[in-house]
């Protein structure tokens, strides 16, 4: 019974299996035939040419530029040289002369050889199927287009002839940077016909068409060389050359032409945003869709505003020609939308030599203090707040077998001052001290999610702006502070239509929260008080309230103002090419950049709207704890610096009138911070700022006391013992006065002395050994703007990863 039973499963499967297979290859064959109806005329092959034209606009309608397949030249066959016909098919299509236009064996290799090597370095599609694919069908990867492919490729076959079908190809495919064709190919990388290509530069073409931006050898040479030699391998591989023929050509070094002598022969309007958005949109839709699928794409370009841009940034470079300034790069963006409004490479587009580099995407330049920002969002967001108090003065780090001592700019140190105080007058000491506290790692991890792409070294000197950046990501991520902690991706396409104007892409910001809304709001305010009374007031606009802050490196290299409106964010650089100096004593970000921030900005708020708010906070409401500074200022086995107070011979504070900087002993004890002088007093003559908006600490906020007389050791800080050499009787409050007597200076056994003092009545409490900054420590006085407006400067050693050290 139970065998009867098998045998009839068996035969009912068995029928499933066959109508199963009757009905799918019965609608191959009807999908066959029906798809065959519809599919092009391939018989006019040859006398195909491409035609439709990518036109690019402003947001306001005004067209900016057409790109077309233009720079092709059709050359026969049997102009192209052997080695450059067989790298294309030793690449491309091994099997090209014994499959029939698909080949699934070839598919099945692709995929099995990619695997292995993790790789997509082969492809499955023969090169009829991607001369078809390239002429006649679109890049949507479907089924559908698939099948169509494969249709298509079998109908060439029967059409055409192997030598045929490789010459189509070959004068069709893309060599990236808008060359069609091996003829133009050769002539744009060689500056030779195709009939005089080595053979190991004809494994470099070949490999360019599967990634025509990733290969190429200008933008990426070590991936065009890495391809180049996979060529040559497969074609030893085939036999198609020999062993030796192949390492010769992987040894020899590609002779390429000169990239400035490319001009493009487009004429585009805003030329350096324009090749931008074209680099942009071939990144979206790939070559061949740009260069020959008619789009109509509308940009995020103003042009009134790139008009502008370019009028007053060569405005300023004329004026600026004796201080030995000769470029200037500009970008401004909505930093709500990630739109880009405006983008301004460099002085001229059609300069000879280097015109068409674009300095605000391309040239990576050290931020100086503008990078400080960064630094200070990332100690909000670790507890600090603007009004933490934070000590300017001396500090060391050890550098191998060396000290670095970053120092302020003009030299001056200006005590307690308070995080808002210290950016806003973008003062070093604090900013290193900051960066050390927070952890350099942790303020890289910021910069990075706030949108800076660049690598960054996670080192002490990266607070006064180490690293590099390129202008368009140092703009983005100041936008990030302008739209509440919310950064938006930036984009310079509005909208994409295809030839028949069924639209293919409409822009929706791509938004991600990377701050704090509160962080962001605290740093707003505290560049807004950088521009109303401190280095940026250059940039300052009536009637607008303006966040930002300046930035100048070493030996006036580069010069910044980055700053930004509720609805704008842009970004001004200043430099040269060469990294070359600027000169004279205007030199700054805020002397150079800060007014041309500032006309561009008042024309830009004009035209594309200066209302909105920013997120207000409660700075008062913000408590944060002072910062901990004794990670910044102690170093392991190496001297510390500190200053000392000449009266008292304790640790300076901010009202000691007379300091003098001391190295310490390495393990030696940081002395006790001064009780002498206990007011503000005095601290004009070291050059403290005055005012900061916030009250200083006097008298009146202390709790009342008995007044005392006592000898004090004018080096220890303590209670003078018969031994110490210099002495001094002050009248201080009880409960600021020393308690413990003077362990320096001893007799001659060198034993220490304790003993109550008899002029102290009543006793003071003991005062512990000070940390470096006092548990609640003075609020900062009001900041006196420093002899010279410039904002950074710390021209000592620099720290490893400091490529060119900030000023």
């Amino acid at each position: 019974m139970l065998v009867t039973l098998l045998v009839v499963t068996l035969k009912v499967l068995r029928m499933v299996i066959v109508v199963a297979v009757i009905v799918v290859v019965g609608c191959g064959i009807g999908a066959w035939v029906s798809m065959s109806k519809v599919l092009p005329d391939t018989r006019h092959l040859g006398d195909y040419r491409p035609h439709q034209t990518t036109k690019l606009y402003a947001r306001d309608g005004e067209l900016l530029g057409e790109i077309y397949a233009e720079n092709r030249e059709i050359v026969p066959l049997s102009r192209v040289p052997k080695n450059m016909r067989d790298a294309t098919i030793a690449i491309e299509d091994e099997r090209f002369h014994k499959h029939i236009g698909a080949d699934p064996k070839g598919i099945l290799r692709a995929v099995y050889a990619n695997y292995r090597s993790h790789d997509l370095s082969q492809g499955g599609s023969t090169i009829t199927e991607q001369l078809a694919k390239n002429i006649y069908l679109t890049r949507q990867k479907t089924v559908h287009r698939r099948l169509q492919q494969m249709l298509l490729a079998l109908q060439i076959e029967r059409q055409y002839s192997k030598d045929e079908i490789l010459e189509f190809y070959l004068n069709e495919v893309c060599y990236g940077h808008n060359c069609f064709g091996v003829q133009a190919a050769a002539k744009y990388y060689f500056g030779k016909p195709v009939e005089d290509l080595t053979l190991a530069e004809a494994a470099l073409l070949a490999g360019i068409p599967r990634m025509p931006t990733y290969y190429s050898p200008y933008d990426n040479p070590k991936a065009a060389s890495r391809r180049r030699n996979l060529v040559l391998s497969k074609m030893v591989e085939q036999g198609l050359i020999t062993w030796d023929e192949g390492e010769r050509g992987k040894r020899e070094e590609p002779q390429l032409v000169d990239p400035k002598r490319h001009r493009s022969k487009a004429r585009f309007r805003a030329p350096y945003f324009t090749s931008y958005a074209l680099k942009e949109l071939v990144d979206r839709y790939g070559v061949d869709l740009v260069y020959k699928g008619g789009l109509r794409v509308t940009t995020t370009l103003s042009l009134p505003m790139a008009q502008k841009a370019y009028a007053i940034t060569r405005k300023a470079l004329a004026s600026y020609r004796s201080m030995h300034v000769s470029q200037c790069a500009l970008v401004c963006l909505d930093p709500n939308t990630g739109e880009i409004l405006t983008l301004l490479g460099g002085r001229d587009w059609n300069d000879r030599d280097a015109g068409e580099f674009n300095r605000a995407t391309q040239a990576h330049r050290q931020p100086g203090s503008s990078f400080k920002p960064y630094v200070y969002a990332t100690a909000l967001e670790s507890g600090y707040g603007p009004n933490s108090a934070i000590v300017d003065g001396p500090v060391s780090y050890p550098d191998g077998d060396k000290i670095w001592r970053p120092r302020n700019y003009d030299g001056r140190f200006r005590g307690t001052v308070t995080l808002r105080t210290a950016l806003a007058w973008s003062i070093n000491i604090p900013a290193v001290k900051l960066n050390v506290a927070v952890g350099p790692k942790k303020v890289v991890a910021y910069a990075h999610r706030l949108g800076i792409h660049s690598e960054l070294a996670a080192v002490k000197s990266l607070a006064l702006g180490s690293a590099v950046v390129t202008l368009l990501e140092h703009t983005s991520a100041y936008g990030a502070f302008a739209a509440g902690g919310i950064r938006a991706e930036p984009t310079t396409i509005l909208a994409v239509r295809d030839a028949n104007g069924i639209t293919l892409d409409q822009h929706v910001p791509q938004r991600s929260v990377v701050l704090k809304s509160n962080t962001a709001a605290m740093i707003t305010d505290m560049l807004i008080y950088a521009v109303e009374h401190g280095t940026g007031g250059r940039a300052k606009i009536p009637g607008v309230k303006v966040a930002g802050k300046t930035g100048t490196t070493s030996e006036s290299r580069d010069v910044w103002f980055m700053g930004y409106t509720p609805n704008l964010v842009t970004g001004v650089w200043c430099g040269n090419d060469d990294n070359s100096p600027m000169r004279g004593r205007g030199v700054a970000g805020g002397t150079l950049c800060g007014p041309i921030w500032k006309e561009f900005t008042e024309f830009a708020t004009k035209r594309y709207g200066g209302k909105g708010k920013f997120v207000e906070v409660d700075i008062q409401a913000v408590k944060a704890p002072p910062v901990d500074e004794s990670k910044a200022t102690e170093t392991e086995g190496q001297p510390a610096w500190v200053e000392i107070c000449m009266e008292s011979g304790m640790r300076a504070g901010p009202g000691c009138p007379s300091v003098q900087r001391r190295e310490l002993p390495p393990g030696a004890a940081i002395p006790a911070a001064c009780t002498v002088h206990g007011s503000s007093a005095g601290a004009a003559n070291r050059g403290a700022p005055e005012g900061g908006g916030e009250r200083g600490s006097t008298d009146e906020d202390r709790p009342s006391a008995e007044t005392v007389t006592v000898t004090v050791c004018t080096q220890s800080g303590r209670i003078a013992t018969p031994y110490c050499p210099l002495t001094k009787v002050v009248t201080i409050r009880a409960d600021l006065a020393p308690r413990a007597t003077c362990g320096m200076h001893a007799g001659s056994s060198g034993a220490t002395t304790t003993r109550p003092s008899p002029q102290l009545s009543p006793p003071a409490p003991s005062p512990t050994t000070a940390p470096l900054t006092s548990p609640i420590a003075p609020a900062a006085p009001k900041p006196k703007p420093p002899a010279a407006a410039r904002d950074e400067g710390s021209p000592a050693v620099a720290t490893p990863g400091a490529a060119n050290r900030p000023e």
